[in-house]
């Protein structure tokens, strides 16, 4: 240390300017490197959310939509509303199956929401079937109905978990980028700061 601020005391004042700026542009590069690929960071990590996000409305409204069709079909069992019920259960289907299911990518939360949807819908599907075949005449027919209706509350009551979810994971994420971009201009201004503090006038004792 003592070489450097000896080797520093023998510079001319220009070339000690031309130095600083030398360091001030480096630093300033590397900080606006830094900005730059957090930036970009930062709108891969928010657009996969919001894309996240816009899956699980839609899974929402698919299972209204299945679940609206369904008490049409089995109050009146024409070919139109069975063709609509069996095309809201072909857009759930295919809804559940677009569902980000990667524990290392959406988090423990809501990997183990998606797992509740994903096997819940199963489950759903079995009973759903069940009361589709029977006859309104059927002794259990009622109670297996209601069970049918207590399971579509439950997967959209797991939908809209999934969107609550997804929405704090937003907020944590957008808070810590703006806490890191927030100090990064004081980060900047203490080097500087120390670089401009470097000695040029030797002591004397």
């Amino acid at each position: 240390m003592q070489k450097i601020k000896k080797l520093w005391l023998q510079y001319s004042l220009r070339k000690k300017i031309t130095i600083i700026i030398a360091w001030v542009t480096l630093i300033m590069t590397i900080f606006g490197g830094a900005i730059i690929a957090l930036t970009y960071s930062s709108l891969k990590e928010f657009e996969m959310i919001m894309n996240n996000n816009a899956i699980y409305q839609e899974l929402q409204e698919v299972l209204k939509r299945e679940k609206d069709t369904f008490l049409a079909y089995i109050r009146n069992r024409t070919n139109e509303n069975k063709l609509a019920y069996e095309t809201a259960c072909q857009e759930s289907v295919k809804c559940i199956k677009t569902l980000p299911f990667d524990y290392y990518e959406i988090g423990e939360e809501r990997y183990a929401r998606t797992w509740n949807v994903v096997n819940g819908y199963e489950g759903y599907q079995r009973k759903r079937d069940m009361v589709i075949e029977k006859s309104a005449f059927d002794e259990d027919y009622i109670k297996q109905q209601y069970e049918v209706f207590e399971m579509q509350d439950n997967l959209s009551t797991y939908a809209l978990r999934l969107v609550q979810v997804t929405q704090v994971q937003w907020n944590e994420a957008y808070q810590e980028k703006i806490e890191f971009l927030q100090i990064m201009p004081l980060l900047i201004m203490i080097v500087i700061y120390l670089l401009t503090r470097l000695p040029d006038k030797p002591k004397f004792n």
